[in-house]
């Protein structure tokens, strides 16, 4: 039976910020990442010192004198004088007449130790994985490397991935959906869909470790919060479905009201911005105009406004403009 798991999951419609705020989401996901590390490190410690405990006495007590010796530890990789002496000592004093059930412990408790001093001392950089999709190709790496090098107006998405689970040696791959035990943050749609069905901002954080994934989990939304703009519940369904009515009845409207038509012409014409409103949402072309009116994802030049902020206030200021000039132009 596989071992209890806790996932958090919560998704924004929309993010937006400069290249600071998102090297400061990253090290967000670095320091939960390390803490994780941290923790699991205590873990394995645990472990490695249940395992040599199970050992015959004899055997654990000549690993713990070598590798108290200031001059190193167990090898059994590098075939010196030192390793000779270790496995002669070991067979001659505890277990001679099997001497592969001893190496086969060494070997056991070897394996883990090992494992433990590579995952504590490898870099944070080194366990979180940072993916930048733009228009012309796809970097993966380690996030100072990675940031250094993206260009943020052709940036479509990025990725941080932090899987503590896995060994730190590992090559960098393909960020999944699926992360055993760590972090998994998307910032901007996974795919170019053309219907807006898919939510810019994506965060998953599992762990077996209930505490570690709430915290985490907190601290990463605390900080994707920051960039989510106050105009973010316009990229809501219903508001989407709003804005696409908008984009033609709106100016419809406005045009019939400054003709002043009869209600008969009303009526008969009404039926041509319902058939465009059908025709636009069938191709994705009020999905279109919504996602340049109110970006899903955007990185900005350093300190500047999202481009949805400056376009709705242009948007604003036409609804203003549009009924002031007809009611000017009934009263003129």
């Amino acid at each position: 039976m596989n071992a209890r798991t806790m996932s958090r999951k919560r998704t924004w419609t929309c993010w937006a910020g400069d290249m600071s705020a998102l090297q400061a989401l990253g090290r967000v996901v670095l320091g939960v990442a390390d803490q994780r590390r941290r923790e699991l490190v205590e873990q394995r410690k645990t472990d490695l010192v249940a395992t040599l405990n199970s050992f015959d006495e004899e055997v654990a007590r000549v690993i713990r004198e070598f590798e108290a010796d200031p001059d190193g530890g167990l090898n059994l990789k590098a075939k010196d004088l030192r390793r000779r002496k270790v496995l002669d000592v070991l067979i001659s004093e505890v277990s001679p007449t099997s001497p592969g059930e001893v190496l086969k412990q060494i070997s056991e408790y070897e394996v883990k130790r090992d494992n433990l001093k590579d995952f504590e001392e490898v870099p944070i950089e080194d366990i979180v994985e940072l993916t930048v999709i733009d228009k012309y190709e796809e970097v993966f790496g380690k996030i100072p490397s990675v940031t250094a090098e993206m260009d943020r107006r052709s940036t479509q998405s990025v990725r941080f991935l932090a899987d503590d689970s896995q060994s730190p040696s590992k090559t960098y791959r393909r960020s999944s959906e699926w992360v055993t035990d760590g972090v998994y943050l998307r910032l901007g749609p996974k795919s170019a869909s053309p219907f807006g069905t898919d939510l810019a901002v994506y965060l998953e954080v599992t762990s077996p470790s209930a505490g570690w994934t709430r915290a985490a989990f907190a601290s990463i939304c605390d900080e994707i919060e920051k960039g989510v703009p106050k105009w973010s519940f316009m990229r809501r369904p219903f508001w989407r479905f709003f804005l696409g009515i908008s984009y033609f009845y709106v100016p419809w409207v406005a045009i019939m009201l400054a003709i002043e038509p009869e209600p008969a012409i009303w009526s008969a014409t009404i039926w041509l911005p319902t058939i465009a409103v059908l025709l636009s949402a069938v191709s994705g072309i009020t999905n279109r105009l919504t996602d340049w009116l109110f970006p899903p994802f955007e990185i900005t030049q350093d300190g500047a406004q999202p481009s949805g902020t400056r376009r709705l206030g242009i948007l604003a200021s036409l609804f203003v403009t549009i009924p002031v000039g007809v009611f000017v132009n009934h009263i003129s």
